[in-house]
C-alpha cells in the first residue's frame, strides 16, 4: 500500500465530520415560544449545542473508546484489562499480514495482466478474472483491518460501560414445577436481587 494512500485513509478514519446537535433558538419569528429541545443526560448535564462527538467521548466509556481510536489496546489498558490486549495486536497482525499476502499476489497478477495486454492487444487475457478476484480480496482485507480496529474500540467502549455491573453472586434465577392446589400442577420462578 502506497504512502500517499495512507496519508490519504488516515484522517477519513480518524477525523470523521463533525456533527452538531440541534440548536434551541427560543422564539419564532412571529414570537411565540418554542419548545425547549435541549437533551438532558441522566447526571444532569445539558446537551444543547454542543459536539456530537464530545458527548460521544465524554465520561470513562467515551474516553475508552477514543484512547483505542488513537492507539490500539489503550482503551483495554485505561480499562486494567491487559490480558485483551495481546488479542488485539493478535488479530491486528493477522489482518495485516493477510493484507500483505494477498496485496503481493495482487501485485504480481496486475503485472501479469498489464504484460498480456500489452503482449496481446487484441485478445482477451487469461488473467484478468484472477486479477479481479485478487483486488476485491485486497478491497476486503482493508476492511478487516478497520474492521478489527473499530471493534476494538467498540470492545473498549462497552466494556467500560459494564465495569460497574454487579457480577455478586447472590444474584440467582431458577425454574421450580410446584404442585398447585386447584390444578395440581404448575411452574414458579423464582429470583433473588440482592
Amino acid at each position: 500500500m502506497s504512502l500517499k494512500f495512507l496519508i490519504f485513509i488516515f484522517p477519513i478514519f480518524i477525523f470523521p465530520v463533525i456533527c452538531f446537535t440541534q440548536e434551541n433558538i427560543g422564539v419564532d419569528e412571529r414570537g411565540a415560544g418554542l419548545p425547549d429541545t435541549s437533551i438532558t443526560d441522566t447526571e444532569g448535564l445539558d446537551m444543547k449545542n454542543k459536539n456530537t462527538l464530545r458527548v460521544l467521548f465524554s465520561g470513562n466509556p467515551g474516553r475508552a473508546a477514543l484512547y483505542s481510536l488513537i492507539f490500539p489496546g489503550a482503551g483495554q489498558a485505561y480499562n486494567k484489562k491487559y490480558w485483551k490486549i495481546p488479542l488485539i495486536y493478535g488479530a491486528l497482525a493477522g489482518a495485516g499480514y493477510y493484507y500483505y499476502d494477498i496485496n503481493k499476489k495482487y501485485k504480481e497478477l496486475k503485472s501479469l495482466y498489464q504484460n498480456d495486454v500489452l503482449t496481446h492487444p487484441n485478445q482477451s487475457s487469461n488473467y484478468f478474472p484472477y486479477y479481479l478476484t485478487q483486488k476485491k480480496a485486497r478491497e476486503q482485507a482493508i476492511f478487516i483491518i478497520v474492521g478489527v480496529h473499530l471493534f476494538n474500540s467498540l470492545e473498549a467502549y462497552i466494556d467500560r460501560h459494564l465495569i460497574d455491573f454487579d457480577t455478586d453472586e447472590n444474584l440467582s434465577m431458577e425454574f421450580k414445577i410446584t404442585p398447585d392446589p386447584f390444578s395440581g400442577a404448575g411452574i414458579s420462578f423464582y429470583y433473588t436481587l440482592k
